[in-house]
């Protein structure tokens, strides 16, 4: 979950920066996200192929009715990955001639991942 926050939050400052231009291809890795696991700092690749599969997942959960998202955040809940459901790109991404892609212009307006999900991270 650690690995996937910080390369969310890579991400996006990557696309704050660089800004590119909707269908241009995604690199699989714009840099390395910094973490630390029980003490312990791990450099990893922020890869984007992650955040397409996530970004679907997100889609099914995100279009739970009130009982269902309810039940599904007990399960997250328990299994400490709520975060994970709001760790999210300021961008879509999708597939074009087999390769990610940057798609629509930003989607969201995006605050520091890290941010969003600290009160979620301190329960």
């Amino acid at each position: 979950m650690f690995e996937t926050l910080a390369a969310a939050e890579t991400l996006n400052a990557w696309l704050a920066q660089n800004n590119p231009e909707p269908e241009s291809v995604a690199e699989r890795s714009d840099g390395f996200a910094e973490f630390e696991v029980r003490g312990t700092p791990v450099s990893s690749s922020a890869q984007t192929y992650r955040f397409y599969l996530l970004q679907r997942v997100q889609a099914i959960y995100d279009a739970m009715d009130e009982a269902t998202g309810g039940e599904m955040d007990a399960i997250l809940d328990a299994a400490s990955m709520k975060p994970v459901m709001h760790a999210r790109l300021t961008r879509t991404i999708g597939l074009r001639n087999n390769r990610e892609a940057w798609l629509q212009r930003p989607i969201m307006k995006a605050r520091s991942t890290i941010d969003r999900l600290r009160p979620a991270l301190q329960s």
